[in-house]
């Protein structure tokens, strides 16, 4: 494949599609298509697909670098995988194009857990799209233990049911959310987020649980690199704030903030926070 017009089939490093498999220890780096153009969203480290069936997959301590769009993608209904001690590296600020570490999509479960996800940073396209390290639109995936740093977005999830527990963000240069949450219905416990510019954490979801999590060094100015970028400007809003409320009925108690710019702000409705 020497272009990226939307036509090519989806570059990836490990293909498994539909069947049960069992993907350790290996390394996969430089998932490219050469001379990609601006917005190409083919190159991806490993790729797990349901092909009509249910199969169990596991993709255990591999490193994966060098992708052109993601480490790792789980999809379809009925897969359920286990992505665990994996550590993947994005390539940094990425202005042409969104990368994010690891997904999970389309109806497929996952237990995402003990990665170690860096280096997906930096917003591009008309709309500040954000790169991620670990980005989740199926319901009920469980996101534990894992450490992002200097991602753009360390955890973004959207869907419903979920569990993000002792995770640690670390947003360093490039941080500026770090968890967001789209979701319904989830619990977000215990989680360590440190160094980001816009929020530590973003509620845009409905009735969710938000307990014992520590949010410090949050500052509008880290915000401000970016600024002047295409839709940033809106998208980054409030930046500084260490608990962003949008969403309604969420109940949010015994977290922890410090070094933050603004502590809490609440722009939902019947939201509980004490």
């Amino acid at each position: 494949m020497t272009t990226c017009d939307g036509t090519e089939p989806l570059l990836a490093g490990i293909y498994v599609r539909g069947v049960a498999a069992s993907i350790f220890g290996t390394s996969v780096t430089g998932t490219r298509i050469p001379n990609a153009p601006s917005g190409c969203a083919n190159g991806v480290g490993i790729l797990v697909q349901g092909g009509g069936g249910a199969p169990r997959v596991r993709v255990e301590g591999n490193s994966i670098d060098a992708y052109q769009r993601a480490g790792i993608v789980v999809q379809d209904p009925g897969v359920r995988a286990s992505v665990r001690e994996n550590v993947v590296r994005g390539d940094g600020d990425t202005p042409d194009r969104v990368q994010n570490g690891i997904e999970v999509s389309n109806g497929a479960t996952a237990k995402i857990q003990d990665n170690v996800v860096r280096g997906n940073a930096g917003p591009s396209g008309p709309a500040c799209d954000l790169d991620a390290g670990i980005v989740v639109d199926s319901p009920r995936a469980q996101i534990r233990g894992n450490q992002l740093e200097d991602d753009a977005v360390g955890i973004r999830a959207g869907s419903r049911g979920h569990l993000v527990r002792e995770n640690a963000v670390m947003g360093g240069a490039f941080g500026l959310l770090g968890i967001v949450l789209a979701s319904d219905e989830s619990r977000v416990m215990d989680n360590a987020l440190t160094s980001v510019g816009t929020a530590g954490l973003r509620v845009d979801g409905n009735r969710n649980t938000l307990r014992g999590n520590v949010v410090a060094n949050v500052h509008a100015d880290a915000c401000d690199a970016v600024l002047d970028r295409p839709g940033c400007t809106t998208a980054l809003a409030h930046c500084g704030t260490g608990l962003w409320l949008v969403g309604r009925a969420n109940t949010v108690s015994q977290n922890l903030f410090s070094d933050v710019d603004v502590p809490v702000l609440d722009d939902g409705l019947a939201n509980s926070v004490r």
